[in-house]
């Protein structure tokens, strides 16, 4: 069974966006099932490879917008995105030197807090304001 089910809290309105956001999700739900199985070990190495390349096309996306949009909180964005990319860097380095199966435990928790925070409120306000940007052009 799914940790996480996509719904209406998670959509932002913008396919691409809600699109990679659905793919971090399916990625949590995949290592949460391997975690519920015992596997998690085997399948880390390639839950990782998938994290990287999400992060590469989704923050590029991401930053793209704010950029064109002139989000005033860009900057601050900005530093969420590094900051996640380093605590996904230092749990692979932990997975390459160590066997234990709680770095599995931690990338998953710290993914499902990054949804439940990031997706929903620091992607809230920039999308409000791209929206809002959008709406100004448009008028």
């Amino acid at each position: 069974m799914p940790l996480l089910i996509w719904n209406d809290e998670y959509n932002l309105g913008v396919s691409p966006i809600d699109e990679q956001h659905q793919g971090l999700l399916s990625l949590v739900n995949r290592l949460h099932e391997a975690l519920a199985v015992g596997e998690s070990r085997s399948h880390l190495g390639e839950i990782f490879e998938a994290l990287k390349k999400y992060v590469q096309e989704h923050f590029h996306a991401e930053e793209e917008l704010m950029h064109q949009s002139q989000f005033p909180g860009r900057q601050e964005h900005l530093q969420a995105h590094a900051g996640f990319c380093e605590k996904v860097d230092q749990l692979f380095l932990q997975f390459l030197h160590s066997a234990s199966f709680l770095i599995g435990i931690e990338l998953m928790r710290f993914l499902r807090e990054w949804i439940e925070q990031h997706l929903q409120e620091a992607d809230q306000a920039y999308i409000l304001h791209l929206k809002a940007q959008q709406g100004a052009v448009s008028a």
